[in-house]
C-alpha cells in the first residue's frame, strides 16, 4: 500500500480491505446498532390545546416543509415549564425535533401573537 504514490491518489491495499471487514464484523453484526440522529424542521401554528400531565401541546400547524402537511397534531414538550406559558389560541413558531426513531418533540417555542401576543 503506497499513501504517498505519484498520482496523489490513495489506493487501498489488502490492510485497509481487512479493516473493512473487521469494522463491517464488529458492526452490521446481528442486531441494530443505534445512530442517533436528529432532524430539525421550523414550525408554525396555532396552539389549540395544551395537557401538562401529558407534557403536550396541540398545534393546527402550516406545512412544514420537507416533512409534513399542514395539520392539527398534538406534540410532545421535553421541558414542562413551557407548557405553563402556553395558551389555546397562541400563535408560535418552534423547531420540531425528529429522531432517527420516529421520536419527535418540539422545543425553542416562542409565542409570536394570539391570546397573550408577544413573545413570553
Amino acid at each position: 500500500m503506497d499513501i504517498n504514490n505519484e498520482s496523489g491518489i490513495f489506493r487501498p491495499g489488502w490492510v485497509t480491505s481487512l479493516l473493512l471487514v473487521v469494522v463491517v464484523a464488529a458492526f452490521g453484526g446481528p442486531g441494530p446498532v443505534e445512530v442517533s440522529s436528529f432532524v430539525r424542521y421550523e414550525l408554525k401554528g396555532v396552539v389549540v390545546a395544551v395537557s401538562r400531565p401529558h407534557r403536550r401541546v396541540t398545534v393546527r400547524h402550516e406545512k412544514v416543509r420537507d416533512y409534513m402537511e399542514a395539520m392539527t397534531m398534538p406534540f410532545f414538550v421535553k421541558d414542562s415549564r413551557v407548557l405553563d406559558q402556553l395558551r389555546a389560541g397562541d400563535v408560535i413558531r418552534a423547531v420540531l425535533v425528529v429522531a432517527g426513531d420516529g421520536q419527535q418533540w418540539l422545543e425553542s417555542i416562542v409565542v409570536t401573537g394570539g391570546s397573550g401576543g408577544g413573545t413570553r
